[in-house]
């Protein structure tokens, strides 16, 4: 089998998630996203998806429709379904120093599980030697006030989700480290745990914002008391994994790292020095299923739980999450609907099948390789005619 042509689809997607629909905070009220299509000379296709931001992975439309490019001209001829020969010649061709731009490595990674999946007739997670089709839910909430947290940790608990994600670090990376504004950060995540069951997971997620390492720890043990479900997500900057591992040796409360979780070799690392107990991985931040199948063996040889979050994706990446997801020893929540929390709806929708979201719980469909059907034309009349 071989790759005969990639086609791309760019696109800009609108956001309708709090604290991101008016670019009040750092998080793009549009985010550019290409979708490809792989076509084979045995006419078996596979698709993939590439969505970005540009504060949180540095990538814009061009760059990322550039690399598809890129890569289609190196891929087409060789075997769709030979993954580790596909991620070399992707990474001896861009950002092979240093991890970076792997949004469209996803792209082109799920696009070809897609295939591979298709071409043995058995969905991605089960080719990868999963077996989980029922998965529970996780949501990230932005509110910008206790009251407000309050009221939609409240609404995600009756829903049936099984894991709070509570945003503490918004104001402080737009506005700069102050203490005023970091107490009303902590205020937020007290409103959350004051109503969340003790069974459902609340991460506080601080994307960086606490910044100081013995703050951190000063605010877990004076403020967050003995939460049995709290743990606090990436406080320090993504490359203090030291400052970490302080934190995570000083505190009651388990430690998730997420924006230092960029490859295989910096899990590595992560792990000699104890600076983790559980991580995030996102499939366009590691470059896709493969590599972070690659980083699930180290993380759970080293008894490292992993989260698998969203971009937030279409349904085609969060389809791919939750496969991803389905291969993982222990379960926790899964953050995959970010195609209908965070994206405002896709018309005309041009996906069908994926993954199935009802009330808490994600349902991975018995199909061959994604399980996702798309219509080309109406994706061509979404998608913009050029990249701008």
């Amino acid at each position: 089998m071989k790759i005969t042509k990639i086609k791309k689809f760019a696109m800009r997607l609108e956001s309708k998630k709090v604290g991101w629909s008016k670019d009040e905070y750092v998080w793009p009220s549009k985010l550019p996203s290409v979708i490809i299509i792989m076509e084979t000379n045995e006419g078996i296709s596979g698709v993939g998806e590439a969505t970005s931001q540009l504060w949180y992975l540095g990538e814009t439309l061009d760059h990322i429709s550039r690399l598809i490019d890129i890569f289609s001209e190196k891929l087409v001829g060789k075997d769709p379904t030979n993954m580790e020969k596909v991620h070399h010649i992707m990474n001896r061709t861009v950002g092979g120093g240093a991890p970076s731009s792997r949004s469209a490595f996803a792209a082109i990674d799920i696009a070809c599980m897609d295939i591979k999946g298709k071409v043995e007739g058995k969905p991605i997670y089960e080719s990868l030697g999963g077996y989980r089709t029922e998965l529970d839910l996780l949501t990230n909430l932005y509110q910008k006030t206790p009251e407000a947290m309050k009221r939609a940790s409240q609404q995600y608990i009756k829903r049936g989700f099984h894991g709070l994600k509570i945003k503490v670090g918004d104001e402080l990376l737009n506005e700069g480290w102050s203490k005023k504004t970091f107490e009303r950060e902590i205020d937020k995540l007290l409103a959350a745990l004051e109503v969340t069951p003790e069974e459902i997971y609340v991460d506080a997620d601080a994307n960086q914002g606490w910044r100081n390492t013995q703050i951190t720890v000063n605010a877990i043990q004076t403020r967050l008391g003995n939460y049995s479900n709290l743990s606090i997500e990436q406080p320090l900057g993504y490359f203090n994994i030291s400052g970490h591992s302080f934190v995570k040796n000083n505190v009651h409360c388990p430690l998730i790292l997420d924006e230092s979780v960029l490859s295989p070799e910096i899990l590595l690392e992560i792990v000699k020095q104890e600076a983790a107990d559980r991580i995030v991985i996102k499939l366009n931040r590691v470059g896709g299923i493969w590599p972070a199948r690659r980083m699930a063996v180290i993380a759970e040889s080293n008894d490292i739980g992993i989260s698998v979050d969203t971009n937030p994706f279409t349904k085609i990446g969060d389809t791919a999450s939750c496969h991803f997801a389905a291969t993982l020893r222990d379960h926790y929540p899964v953050d995959a609907e970010g195609h209908l929390s965070f994206l405002k709806e896709i018309e005309p929708n041009f996906i069908h099948g994926g993954v199935n979201i009802k009330g808490g719980n994600a349902t991975l469909p018995n199909k061959p390789g994604l399980g996702i059907e798309i219509d080309e034309d109406k994706l061509q009349n979404f998608a913009m005619d050029k990249v701008h």
